[in-house]
C-alpha cells in the first residue's frame, strides 16, 4: 500500500523544468516479512503514452522527468504509478495514480497593437489636469485558469522624460503632465 502518497494527487511542475528533475518520490510499505516485504516501482502503460515522459527508480520511487514538457502541446499528463512486493510465485501489487499539471511559463513579450502612439497635450496646464490612456498590449502566453492570475503588464517612461514632465502609472496606463 501506498504511504506517500496515499492516495491520488495532482503535482504542478513549471514547463521549463529539465529533463532530469525530480517530479515527486513515491513510498508503499509490505506488510510480509523477508523478500516478499521489498517493494519495487514501476510506471504503468497507458494507451496515450504519459508514462513516457516519465521515468521512475524501481527502489527509490522517484520519479523525474524524461522528456521535455511543452505546455502548448499538452497541459496534462495521467500516470500510474505500481508498487509490486516479491512475491513468489505471484507478485502483490498497489496502484497510484498521478496527475501532473504543466504550469505555464512566459513564454512571450507583451507586444503594442500599433507600433506608434501620438498624444498632445495643451501647454501651460495645471500638472495632472490632463490625462490620457495610452494603448493595451497583448501578452500570447494562456491564461491559466488553475494557476493564480498572472502578472499585469506594467509600462515605464523609459527615454524622453529627463525633465519629469510626465507621470506615468505603471498600471493603469495613464499618462498626465
Amino acid at each position: 500500500r501506498f504511504v506517500s502518497p496515499t492516495h491520488n494527487v495532482t503535482i504542478r511542475i513549471p514547463e521549463n523544468a529539465t529533463v532530469g528533475s525530480a517530479v515527486i518520490t513515491v513510498e508503499a510499505t509490505d506488510d510480509d516479512i523477508g523478500q516478499n516485504a521489498m517493494v519495487q516501482y514501476r510506471l504503468k502503460q497507458d494507451m496515450i503514452g504519459d508514462f513516457q515522459t516519465f521515468s521512475i527508480d524501481p527502489h527509490s520511487g522517484l520519479i523525474t522527468l524524461r522528456q521535455p514538457l511543452n505546455r502548448e502541446r499538452q497541459k496534462l499528463y495521467q500516470i500510474r504509478v505500481e508498487a509490486y512486493d516479491q512475491g513468489v510465485p505471484t507478485p502483490l501489487t498497489s496502484d497510484l495514480d498521478l496527475t501532473i499539471y504543466v504550469r505555464n511559463v512566459n513564454d512571450y513579450q507583451p507586444q503594442f497593437l500599433i507600433d506608434e502612439f501620438t498624444i498632445n497635450f495643451t501647454e501651460h496646464q495645471k500638472p495632472g489636469s490632463e490625462r490620457y490612456d495610452l494603448i493595451n498590449t497583448v501578452d500570447r502566453d494562456d491564461i491559466d485558469i488553475l494557476e493564480k492570475p498572472s502578472l499585469p503588464v506594467c509600462y515605464y517612461i523609459i527615454s524622453g522624460n529627463e525633465n519629469g514632465y510626465f507621470h506615468l502609472e505603471p498600471l493603469s496606463h495613464k499618462i498626465t503632465t
